[in-house]
This record gives structure tokens, C-alpha cells and sequence, in this order.
């Protein structure tokens, strides 16, 4: 029983890291992501919109390296959350 109870958090485990790593952005899309990121962050100050925090910077690496830790969904949702709030301004 006590071997069965490891052996199934085990797999639990691997399951899990393997699922989230294989959901996670490419290098290629993250590049993309952060560009426009970085981009967006110079229109919110040409159109002086006033938006702040670490959704509105020149950080590309910044950005680059939040896209690599997250799904693709989760940057696809923060790049809409930052469009929409451009156009809103």
C-alpha cells in the first residue's frame, strides 16, 4: 500500500511537469510578444494614456522572460488585456 501511494504521487508529479511544460510559449513567440509589448508601451506614452506597471515598460527582456514562464494562453490574454486598454485610451 505505502509503495502504491508513492508510485501514484509519483506519476502525479511528472504529469503535472510535463503537462505544464508542454503548454508553455515558444522562445519564438515570446519574442514576438515581448516586441509588441514594448511597442504598446510606446504608444501608451505617445497617445498619453498613462498607463503603468510592469504590463507598461520598455523591458523587453522583462517581457521576454514572463512569456517564457507562462502558457501561450496567458500571454495571449495580457497582449489582449494591454490592446484593449490602447484602445480605450
Amino acid at each position: 500500500m505505502r509503495r502504491f501511494i508513492f508510485t501514484t504521487a509519483a506519476v502525479l508529479i511528472a504529469t503535472a511537469t510535463f503537462t505544464s511544460a508542454s503548454f508553455a510559449a515558444s522562445p519564438f513567440f515570446c519574442k514576438i510578444y515581448a516586441q509588441q509589448a514594448v511597442w504598446a508601451e510606446g504608444e501608451n506614452l505617445a497617445d498619453s494614456c498613462g498607463f503603468g506597471g510592469a504590463r507598461w515598460s520598455f523591458d523587453f527582456a522583462g517581457h521576454f522572460a514572463w512569456c517564457l514562464g507562462v502558457t501561450k494562453n496567458m500571454a495571449n490574454s495580457e497582449r489582449l488585456a494591454r490592446k484593449w486598454q490602447l484602445l480605450s485610451c
